[in-house]
């Protein structure tokens, strides 16, 4: 995990890699093309739902594109700021080459959503239906070692979408001991 931290509101850390069962990214129609000061940022970022940080990021040079996991019911047409992959398999044998092409010489964020490893997104806050451990263990694994060499990793809890709170805790601990990290380490935003 990169040290860095972002100097400036227009700094351009390139591509966000996004691992989630909910597509975060939808449009507002807020003007995020001004800002200036990071006090305008955190306003505007009040306005905003958490499904609306992708795109206004995009706008305002902040991000370049957006590759996605997720197997959101969903449909956004794919451009090139955007493009996605259905399953972490999906993304491993057919898009990995081109996408790794593509961000090459960029800086890469990985914005993690624990609800990926909960199929069951629908029944709200209840009724988990987790992957199986190694499964989950192995695609942490994966997103750690295999992927891409992360310059920033954010992780979503969204405990209403994991099944809810203990549920949303043993994703949390996963990652973490997976990912050899200690939770007082982190920054809260």
């Amino acid at each position: 995990m990169g040290n860095r931290k972002i100097k400036g509101i227009h700094t351009t850390w390139g591509i966000p890699n996004s691992i989630d069962s909910h597509l975060d990214y939808c449009n507002n129609p807020i003007d995020t093309s001004d800002i200036k000061e990071e006090s305008q940022a955190v306003e505007i970022a009040n306005q905003l739902d958490i499904v609306e940080f992708i795109i206004p990021a995009q706008k305002n040079g902040t991000l370049k594109g957006c590759f996605t996991i997720s197997d959101d019911t969903v449909y956004i047409e794919q451009s090139e700021n955007f493009r996605r992959a259905y399953t972490y398999n999906h993304y491993e044998q057919v898009l990995r080459e081109n996408w790794y092409k593509e961000t090459e010489g960029t800086s890469l964020i990985l914005d993690l959503d624990l609800d990926y490893f909960n199929k069951n997104y629908l029944d709200y806050n209840s009724n988990s239906l987790l992957l199986p451990e190694e499964a989950i263990r192995t695609q942490l694994l994966n997103m750690k070692e295999k992927m891409w060499n992360w310059d920033m990793i954010t992780v979503a809890l969204s405990p209403e979408f994991c099944g809810g709170e203990k549920e949303c805790e043993y994703l949390l601990n996963l990652f973490l001991d997976v990912f050899n990290l200690k939770l007082e380490d982190g920054e809260l935003w």
